[in-house]
């Protein structure tokens, strides 16, 4: 039955269409349907032949403006391959049909198929002149740019938007983790018993309240002080935190079985503490140190010592015996320190870099991901804390 309901509306629907149809076509008589086709055939042929006359003697008096020029500059003298094809006739009243179909053209370089295009005739006397037209406008290399430039466009533009919105869903995502620890951090310096309260990047008090807006949007995609920590009564004054994008180490595992599918991944990422001391830096390279580890054994490396690199600073360290014997306790595999002089901003940074893990496990549909950051210990803090007290009184090796 209801097979029967369906076929009978499609049957309707259609006799409506078949209707319509009619009524239009019957409103032309068929000695009009035929000179007006004979005359589509007549610019077919001239197109072919790059000889607009024809095209230009069966134009009307009432032809739109620069129909003529457009015309034979797409035609005369043109080596064009063209192929008219008529899908409807429309009467527009007052002795106008417009006639619609679809076309192929081929010049050199350039084939088109498979568009539409339109005829507008009036009839004068008992001829079936032109009125306007836009199958000249196809004739051409540049009406391929036309109907799919702007596609092309908007598919260059979205290209464009994709990694652009793929790179700051990361830069939102690693700034949203610099908050999160930044913020930790503080509760645990207020845990402690220290004078320390929370800037914005924008603060008088911060480094960075003096950029501008194209500074501050590179700061945004590429990294840099989102906030502050400030901190009274210890040598240095300000801490920041800062997340790489990418991942230094990593290792996954991937379990199949039939439709079932289980992956855990685990990967390091590094979390940069800056602790920021201000200072007068006249000389750069003299500020500069990195600690690197001295280790021995084939198989299983163990660290024997530590010896800093770089200027003048790096000198005064590594004369700190006690210093040395402190970083030996406090510092683990993987972790690092390396000073740097931030001169434009007067100041400068002792980076303590420790890897944080990130692990992620999905099971069919099912995904839980886990950053797990580590947190300055106490001796890390204080070992930081003789190293800003070093670089601020500026008394440096001179040996050079």
């Amino acid at each position: 039955m209801i097979m029967v309901k369906l076929s009978t509306m499609v049957l309707l629907v259609l006799s409506m269409l078949l209707l319509c149809a009619s009524t239009v076509l019957a409103d032309i008589p068929p000695g009009d349907t035929a000179h007006i086709r004979d005359q589509v055939v007549l610019i077919e042929n001239a197109v072919n032949r790059g000889d607009a006359g024809p095209i230009i003697n069966l134009l009307s008096p009432n032809a739109r403006p620069n129909l003529r020029r457009g015309v034979e500059k797409r035609v005369e003298g043109k080596s064009i391959l063209f192929e008219q094809r008529i899908t409807s006739y429309q009467d527009l009243g007052d002795n106008r049909v417009k006639v619609e179909g679809t076309f192929a053209a081929q010049g050199a370089g350039w084939h088109v198929s498979g568009f539409s295009n339109y005829f507008v005739f009036e009839k004068i006397d008992d001829s079936w002149l032109l009125v306007d037209t836009d199958f000249h406008n196809a004739l051409g290399a540049g009406f391929i740019w036309t109907a799919y430039g702007g596609v092309v466009g908007v598919a260059i533009i979205v290209l464009m938007l994709i990694p652009i919105g793929f790179w700051a869903f990361l830069s939102w995502q690693r700034r949203s983790r610099e908050q999160a620890i930044l913020y930790g951090l503080l509760d645990s310096y207020s845990g402690q018993g220290l004078d320390a309260s929370a800037l914005s990047a924008d603060s008088s008090e911060g480094l960075s309240h003096r950029q501008g807006i194209v500074r501050r949007l590179v700061r945004f995609f590429f990294g840099g002080d989102i906030g502050y920590i400030h901190v009274r009564g210890l040598n240095y004054e300000l801490v920041s935190v800062r997340v790489a994008m990418r991942p230094r180490r990593s290792s996954s595992l991937s379990l199949a079985a039939g439709p079932l599918s289980y992956q855990s991944s685990r990967a390091e990422l590094p979390v940069e503490y800056h602790f920021i001391v201000r200072t007068n830096v006249d000389d750069k390279s003299a500020f500069s140190a990195r600690l690197k580890r001295q280790a021995e054994g084939l198989v299983r490396r163990q660290t024997v010592g530590l010896t800093w690199t770089g200027g003048r600073l790096a000198e005064t360290l590594n004369s700190q015996a006690d210093l040395s014997s402190d970083l030996m306790r406090f510092l683990s595999t993987g972790d690092q320190i390396r000073v740097v002089a931030d001169q434009p901003s007067s100041a400068v940074r002792i980076v303590l870099i420790l890897p944080a893990e990130v692990r992620r496990q999905s099971f069919l549909i099912f995904s839980r991901s886990e950053f797990n950051q580590r947190y300055p210990r106490q001796g890390q803090l204080d070992v930081i804390n003789r190293i800003a007290g070093i670089a601020r009184s500026g008394e440096l090796s001179t040996h050079q």
